[in-house]
């Protein structure tokens, strides 16, 4: 029933979202910083990555990979709201799993469950136009209780970030962090800020997965590097195409009406990033602003493209168009 009401825009009421909230920070507050899972030989986990909204991009992971239950357990590691339409939705969808069966769902915190970011990314703005302010500031709590790293089968650290600035940094320091804040940058909360968020820059606009934060060793005779997951014994997973580096991208995709607070947004929005993607994709380059037409775009093309990247959402191609 609550897969076929979101399916259809169909927000619950405000006193069944505030229980739904309050009964998950109960649960959640009781568990550790670290969700330690064991998976018994022949069985799986499924591991989820930034889902940001694109609640039909769930539905579509549960249809392939089949429903959460004990005998088939999921892990997501954050970054549920934000750059689209549908965050209230899957995070109050797996929040249920969690509350009816929590052994079959996992919820790590990532960057993005912050009041930082959800005021900047779109997810305050849903909400608040959903519901209310009120049931804004109950998410929040929730994303405060959230724990922040797992290990399965006592191998394989996770985390939604990244790894720390200094070395040596423990699992029993990660322990005896306060998670029940906004990440700070003091104390443990720091150790906590850079599990969640983790994207070193070497000038601005780039991103690259630092070598100090990542790399362990070279072996003799390989130009392969061993990773810091040898750690807990994975050390066959050399990153064969040495230091990856990419150039920062989300905010690229939003479109202009999400960047101002006061202003509703549609699923016109979701136009503007698939235009971005669509030139991107053509032009093998990054879009700052709409440039002259390149040669190999055709005119066709480049008219559905002018089209998607209207900064009007009026006047914005739409999905029917």
């Amino acid at each position: 029933m609550l897969i076929k009401a979101f399916s259809k825009s169909q927000p619950l009421k405000i006193q069944q979202v505030t229980e739904i909230l309050s009964q998950g920070i109960k649960l959640l507050k009781k568990l550790p910083n670290i969700i330690e899972e064991n998976v018994p030989q022949g069985k799986q986990i499924t591991i989820i990555g930034d889902l940001h909204g694109q609640f039909f991009d769930l539905l579509e992971i549960f249809k392939r990979n089949g429903m959460p239950s004990n005998e088939n357990p999921y892990l997501f590691l954050g970054n549920y709201v934000d750059y689209s339409l549908f965050g209230s939705e899957i995070f109050l969808l797996l929040l249920c799993y969690k509350l009816a069966y929590p052994q079959s769902i996992h919820l790590l915190r990532g960057n993005h469950e912050s009041a930082v970011y959800t005021k900047l990314y779109g997810f305050k703005i849903e909400v608040e136009d959903k519901y209310n302010p009120s049931v804004y500031q109950n998410f929040l709590l929730v994303f405060n209780t959230l724990p922040i790293c797992a290990i399965v089968n006592f191998r394989v650290f996770i985390v939604h970030g990244g790894l720390f600035n200094q070395r040596n940094v423990t699992l029993k320091e990660i322990r005896q962090i306060n998670r029940f804040n906004e990440p700070g940058e003091e104390g443990g909360e720091y150790l906590m800020e850079q599990m969640l968020c983790s994207n070193p820059m070497e000038q601005p606009g780039y991103k690259n997965i630092n070598p100090l934060n990542i790399l362990l060793q070279y072996p003799e005779n390989t130009i392969h590097p061993i990773v810091k997951i040898r750690f807990f014994d994975l050390d066959n997973l050399p990153n064969q195409y040495g230091v990856d580096r990419a150039q920062i991208g989300i905010p690229h995709y939003m479109a202009p009406e999400i960047y101002l607070e006061n202003k509703k947004f549609s699923q016109k929005a979701d136009v503007w990033s698939v235009g971005v993607i669509f030139y991107q994709l053509l032009s093998g380059q990054m879009i700052q602003q709409l440039p002259p037409r390149l040669n190999k775009i055709t005119l066709p093309c480049w008219d559905i493209i002018v089209g998607m990247l209207n900064p009007s959402p009026e006047r914005r191609l739409s999905c029917n168009a």
